[in-house]
């Protein structure tokens, strides 16, 4: 679906999240657009305790546009996963179109594979201070048997 997308942005959603807050968007949009921010892959808008164990740098927060956020470790799974990630999340065009289809990315977890071929690129993940969803899925999803 992302190569029918004609915006410079694309939001990626999933079916087992709850958004909680407003403005999760244009406050994804602020960090991306900040000069300098041009290797931030996309934004998590989990917020830094929901992370699924993947390290936020704590020592340093950011700021765009009076958005807070912190960036994600790069070197989070034996130094190779640095944060990209298919939960619901604004991101590139671009930057999507460098890579290039995901599905063409062949061999084990794909998230892990794009993470590293964005890592080798430079890139980074944010997240978003505080939350703006909660996951409710673990292991259900609509498309699952009697789920729907």
């Amino acid at each position: 679906m992302y190569a029918r997308v004609e915006t410079p942005y694309i939001f990626h959603c999933e079916d087992d999240w709850k958004f909680t807050r407003p403005d999760f968007i244009d406050h994804s949009m602020a960090i991306l657009e900040k000069p300098g921010n041009e290797k931030i892959v996309q934004v998590w808008i989990r917020g830094e305790k929901d992370t699924n164990g993947h390290p936020v740098l704590k020592d340093q927060k950011y700021e765009a546009d009076g958005v807070e956020y912190y960036l994600l470790s790069t070197d989070y799974y034996m130094g190779c996963y640095g944060g990209f990630g298919f939960h619901p999340g604004l991101r590139r065009l671009c930057d999507w179109q460098l890579i290039g289809s995901y599905t063409e990315v062949s061999g084990g977890e794909v998230e892990y594979l794009v993470s590293t071929k964005y890592i080798e690129l430079g890139y980074a993940a944010a997240t978003l201070l505080p939350s703006y969803m909660d996951h409710t899925g673990y292991g259900r999803h609509s498309d699952r048997e009697g789920l729907i």
